[in-house]
């Protein structure tokens, strides 16, 4: 296949989420000419959660630079909205901020050169001085290696493919992992009252109540700074270890659908037994009429970054940067990555923050290599 080479870009801009939507904004009252390319659409994490999905975040705390009022204005500010709430709120945005933006193109790789990136695509190379890496945490759905050892007659999905009950046909059902994604699914499964068992697989994720003594626990995150800890500080740094050992999830916990709709809870999985799947508490959940749901998150991937010297510039944890800022390469930079600056930087407030201290080093970038930018870009 011969690549059509296009024109040099001051910046590339990779993923059209919230991250990369935001950074647009800025780029754009900047003034920077930049192209923001989306393997699907913008958005589209949002669009691929189930159908009973609620935001764990208060109204206050969903803010993206340029929008207007609040994120849902019928509800209440400490209030969550729902998947579909949310949708036509994005959609909203992207009118707003009208980025240059190419859904449906899937970059598969990025190469740094002499003083400039090229961008692959299956049908374009693109060369730009700057690139930014926008696809978020949540990039590559992880699976434990026990999922293999699972027969055939065993139905597995990840979290981001459910969408309802009635999706699954089996009369059981196992949910593994006790994040927000485990706990909602889960809840929603069991209040179909369709299944003769539900089987949830936890793991130990600390659970915050959605309020304390009867204050809404939004009301109270607003009081208390929590999400603007910087994760370079003393404190941040304690949270970053506990974070990484898995997410908080929002109520009801575990415990709760037990007691109220017969949930049956079982240790984390961990092997193939002759009984059934093994579970660390001793417990086997039969294999026979049987979906497992694997809520376990996702991982990063950068393998499509291919920089000169990559041990600079990843290392185990993901990106090396100072605030979305890479330091062991010129011109690559991140947006939307967890705890990338502060506690809260992976939520819809802190993205659009981290995104405009991105969006000035660009610009402070581009002139000082003389790269005037686009004066009329953008407007």
């Amino acid at each position: 296949m011969i690549l059509l080479l296009v024109a040099d870009m001051n910046t590339i801009v990779i993923g059209g989420g919230q991250a990369g939507i935001a950074l647009s904004y800025f780029l754009k009252q900047y003034h920077v000419e930049h192209l923001v390319l989306e393997r699907d659409r913008a958005f589209s994490a949002w669009y691929n959660r189930w159908d009973s999905f609620r935001l764990n975040t208060a109204n206050w705390m969903n803010v993206l630079p340029g929008m207007e009022g609040a994120f849902v204005p019928k509800k209440k500010w400490y209030d969550v909205a729902t998947r579909n709430e949310a949708l036509d709120v994005f959609e909203d945005y992207v009118k707003v901020v009208d980025p240059p933006l190419k859904e449906g193109v899937a970059v598969r790789q990025v190469v740094e050169g002499e003083g400039v990136w090229e961008v692959e695509t299956e049908a374009e190379t693109y060369r730009a001085s700057n690139v930014v890496i926008c696809t978020g945490y949540n990039f590559r759905e992880f699976v434990p290696d026990v999922s293999d050892e699972l027969p055939e007659l065993v139905v597995q999905l990840h979290s981001s493919a459910y969408r309802n009950p009635e999706q699954i046909t089996t009369a059981n059902v196992l949910i593994v992992g006790s994040g927000s994604s485990g706990v909602q699914i889960c809840e929603n499964l069991a209040q179909s009252e369709k299944f003769g068992k539900v089987f949830f697989a936890v793991s130990n994720n600390a659970v915050i109540p959605w309020s304390v003594l009867g204050i809404p626990i939004g009301a109270l995150v607003r009081s208390l700074p929590v999400f603007e800890i910087r994760r370079n500080s003393w404190l941040g740094r304690r949270i970053v270890q506990h974070w990484y050992r898995g997410d908080p999830a929002m109520a009801p916990s575990p415990r709760w659908l037990s007691e109220n709709y017969g949930v049956e809870l079982v240790g984390r999985v961990t092997d193939l037994g002759d009984g059934g799947i093994v579970c660390a508490d001793g417990k086997i959940v039969p294999v026979n009429e049987l979906t497992v749901i694997w809520c376990t998150g996702f991982r990063p991937d950068y393998g499509f970054v291919q920089a000169k010297h990559p041990a600079v510039v990843f290392d185990e944890m993901g990106p090396i940067h100072e605030r979305g800022v890479s330091t062991g390469v010129s011109g690559l930079f991140f947006v939307g990555l967890k705890l990338q600056h502060t506690v809260g930087s992976h939520l819809l407030r802190g993205v659009g923050r981290d995104a405009e201290y991105v969006a000035r080093k660009i610009l402070e970038a581009a002139r000082g290599q003389g790269r005037i930018v686009d004066r009329n870009f953008g407007r």
